[in-house]
């Protein structure tokens, strides 16, 4: 039987990328490359300033058609799709995307206990980082990883030794356009010590301190998982 892939017989039609269309500017960062023709896979590339070439992704071709998809930040970019027997043409294009104001919509209890691990979450724009801040920007909580295609984006915060109420927003990172602030008490169920932290080396006279546990109670240090005496105990504000 003939090898259609190679018989000159069953000639491959040379591929050909239908999205994005010579000079388009894509909105978002995210999208697919799309096309028809080539062989059974065909492999999306970049075409870098000397002119070599990045693989992008690969696909199968199921009728013909096939679509890679990729992810771009702001720029102007060549890119071409086939093989290197079967090369469409190169299609240069841009990204301009259209940046979303971050919104912060987890967690909707705005009283957080800090005993349990306090994460925040919200909606951006896919596939960029979320930078969350205090209003005023006193405390940096870092960068969350990218955002999801669907725009979903999420980050733990440390708050050790952070006042009782915080207000936080959100921004891209290097986009200065920041979210509706939000506000949260934090609290605690039960007793937790702060100072000194796990596996510190401190003055066996120092202060111990932490947060949390019912208002107006008495907490009370003990030592060690036996409890074998009491170090100190200490006065939970009401």
């Amino acid at each position: 039987m003939a090898d259609e892939q190679n018989d000159p017989l069953f000639p491959n039609p040379q591929v050909v990328i239908t999205q994005p269309s010579a000079g388009q500017v894509m909105t978002s960062g995210y999208f697919s490359i799309k096309g028809y023709d080539g062989s059974i896979w065909v492999n999306a590339y970049k075409v870098l300033s000397d002119n070599t070439l990045e693989l992008l992704g690969g696909s199968v071709t199921p009728g013909g058609y096939w679509e890679v998809p990729v992810f771009f930040t702001d720029g102007s970019y060549t890119i071409c799709v086939g093989l290197e027997s079967n090369m469409s043409e190169r299609v240069t294009f841009s990204v301009r995307v259209a940046f979303t104001v971050p919104r912060i919509t987890l967690p909707r209890d705005e009283e957080i206990d800090i005993s349990q691990p306090f994460t925040v979450g919200g909606t951006a724009t896919p596939g960029f980082r979320v930078r969350i801040m205090t209003q005023g920007g006193w405390h940096d909580f870092g960068l969350s990883e990218p955002a999801a295609r669907d725009g979903s984006w999420s980050k733990t915060l440390d708050i050790r030794n952070l006042p009782d109420t915080i207000t936080i927003q959100a921004a891209h990172d290097a986009h200065g356009q920041w979210s509706e602030a939000r506000t949260f008490r934090l609290r605690a169920s039960k007793p937790i010590i702060q100072f000194p932290e796990n596996g510190d080396i401190t003055d066996v006279k120092g202060r111990i301190s932490g947060a949390g546990g019912v208002s107006g109670a008495i907490v009370e240090v003990l030592k060690d998982f036996e409890h074998s005496f009491k170090i100190g105990e200490g006065d939970v504000p009401v």
